[in-house]
């Protein structure tokens, strides 16, 4: 039997059992760490002495190919994942990364959120004073979260778009009386409707930055100005280096997994001016971030695309074992977590007279 799935609960690097003992062996730890382990089929295709089974699982649509033997009973089987999103075929020492989930796999709860990363807006707000937003004026917040920064945007008497691509967390947005919808920053749908744009905390958790970047300047009136702040390089590397090795010691490319983007000043720069925004700065600089608890609760709520990849049952440990890995760097000796964060603040505008603002000339 094959599956990437055995590499992570069997710890057989090769991901192939042999023989019956192997196999029950495997099935049993597996349905030890996770009780509730049940499929539920999809469509059923049938060949010459083998038959593949469609199904949905833990690990979202999979499918299973079973060879029969010359007396009619299961000679081999192979296990198949879906791949990640934009990634086409994996190597066959590399397995596991044909089972991760896509990166879009991390789910947000604004209750957990709240517990555990409310100092991302209060840190975020001071983000205000550089937009200066003014009464009368259109705001669009791209990646408003549960809406708790946005709610102090629009506390002057501006009118404010928020959208955020988790239903969960515009319903949190929603609760607080603020024009939040569902939409992916990477497709923004406005044309010249908002006189500036805000974003905080937001930007590299989506992997299009041009895609984004572009769609912000149709937003834009002209004149108009983008603020905001996000994770640069170097950005938490302390937890994503512990993340990667414990992956890696379950034989999990974690590499495939990373859902964030945090660009250097000069590369974000870049993207800016390519676009055509005037820029007025981008500054990073290290923002070392207390935490609530230890780095348990921010693996909870943000790693999710790293934890998702593990069996239920297998993900308390994983993440015990990541927050043991981090304490010396992290904890010090009055018992405060600390978070290596370096973030990117940034201010650009439209300009009034670029080429899409201009009157198109007809030849007489």
């Amino acid at each position: 039997m094959s599956s990437p799935a055995i590499v992570t609960i069997a710890g057989e690097p090769s991901g192939t059992l042999r023989g019956k003992a192997q196999v029950a062996a495997y099935w049993a730890k597996a349905l030890q760490a996770a009780p509730s382990l049940h499929f539920d089929l999809v469509n059923v295709l049938a060949g010459v002495n083998s038959v593949t089974l469609y199904y949905r699982g833990h690990r979202g649509l999979s499918a299973e190919v079973f060879h029969f033997g010359l007396r009619g009973k299961v000679s081999r089987a192979f296990a198949h994942y879906a791949l990640p999103s934009g990634q086409t075929e994996s190597g066959p020492l590399s397995p596991p990364s044909a089972a991760a989930p896509d990166r879009s796999r991390q789910r947000w709860d604004p209750r957990l959120y709240a517990s555990n990363a409310r100092f991302v807006s209060d840190l975020g707000a001071s983000l205000l004073d550089v937009l200066a937003p003014r009464a009368g004026e259109r705001i669009l917040d791209v990646g408003c979260g549960d809406g708790a920064l946005t709610a102090k945007l629009g506390a002057g008497g501006s009118r404010v778009v928020a959208v955020d691509a988790s239903p969960e967390m515009v319903a949190g947005a929603r609760l607080r009386g603020l024009d939040a919808r569902v939409m992916d920053g990477q497709a923004l749908i406005f044309d010249q409707e908002f006189d500036a744009v805000f974003s905080n905390a937001a930007l590299h958790w989506m992997q299009s930055l041009p895609r984004v970047i572009a769609g912000i300047w149709r937003a834009l009136k002209p004149g108009g100005r983008f603020v905001g702040e996000m994770g640069g390089a170097g950005n938490i590397a302390t937890i994503v280096a512990a993340l990667e090795a414990a992956l890696g010691r379950r034989g999990v490319d974690a590499a495939a997994l990373n859902p964030w983007c945090f660009p250097s000043a000069e590369a974000f720069r870049a993207l800016l001016e390519a676009q055509g925004f005037s820029v007025r700065f981008v500054t990073p600089f290290p923002r070392p971030t207390r935490l609530p608890g230890d780095v348990g609760g921010w693996l909870e709520t943000f790693a999710q695309p790293f934890t998702s990849i593990l069996l239920p049952a297998e993900r308390e440990r994983f993440i015990s074992e990541v927050v043991e890995a981090l304490r010396p760097a992290f904890c010090d000796a009055e018992g405060n977590w600390t978070a290596d964060y370096v973030r990117l603040r940034f201010a650009a505008i439209k300009p009034e007279a670029s080429a899409e603002n201009q009157p198109r000339r007809h030849s007489s």
